[in-house]
Formats: structure tokens, sequence, C-alpha cells
């Protein structure tokens, strides 16, 4: 549990750091395409909230950690198998102005990943993010 808290705090960290540095270079970045997609699903349907903020993160955990990272690190290295899985993770996000945020975000989650060798490590930091990032868009938001 403390892996997964610590995880998440570290995301938060990551993703303010990773929007810092782009406002540097390009200014910035309007919110996140994907994020505001979503959240007009759940405002429509609000099953999409369980989807969202657990059956995705849990899915993409599977997919790009498990599965990719994984498999890759096998393949080449730790190092390698991160970066090219925390890229195609990025580019699933499909917004170029959050690519870096996206990017970072999945090196940590393979970084937990790695440390506590448990897939529910980086889910349960994923799944805090999506929920964390969910609720804030929703009552901040509008």
């Amino acid at each position: 549990m403390l892996w997964i808290v610590l995880g998440f705090i570290i995301l938060i960290a990551s993703q303010y750091i990773a929007i810092y540095i782009t406002a540097l270079f390009i200014g910035m970045p309007s919110g996140s395409a994907n994020t505001e997609s979503l959240l007009g699903y759940a405002k429509t349907a609000p099953i999409f909230l369980f989807f969202i903020s657990v059956t995705g993160p849990i899915l993409e955990e599977l997919v790009f950690r498990k599965v990719i990272y994984g498999g890759l690190a096998n393949l080449i290295n730790i190092h390698g198998a991160a970066v090219i899985s925390s890229f195609l993770f990025a580019l699933l996000h499909g917004d170029i102005n959050y690519l870096l945020a996206y990017f970072l975000i999945g090196l940590v989650l393979c970084y937990l990943y790695t440390k506590t060798k448990r897939i529910i490590v980086p889910m349960g930091a994923h799944i805090l993010m999506n929920t964390f990032v969910l609720v804030a868009g929703l009552t901040m938001g509008g």
C-alpha cells in the first residue's frame, strides 16, 4: 500500500513537472483533450466513472507494463523497455501537448512495477491518479 500511495504522489509531481517543461518550450497547453473527453463521458453516463477510474488503469497496466514492458525487458533491457512502453502509452492517450506528461507517467509506472515486482502497485497508483484527475475535473472544472 505504501508504494501505491508513494507512486501516486510521484505521478502527480511528474505530471506537474512535465506540464512546466512543456510550458517553457511551447507555452502552457490547454486542458488535456483526453481528460476533457473522458470527463464528458462521465457527465453523460456516470457508469463511465468506474471505467475511467478503475477498469481503464487495470487494462492499461496489463497491456503496457505487464505485456509490453515485461516482454521487452526480457528481450532488451529495462531502460529501453521503459522508454518504448512509456512512449506507446503516451501515444495511446492521443494528446500531443501532454505527450511528455503521459510519457513521464509511463516511466514512473514502469519504475513502480520494476521496484516492487507486483503489477498491483502500478495499477493502484494509476487508479488513484485517474480518480484524482476525474474528481478534480468534475468538481473544479464544472
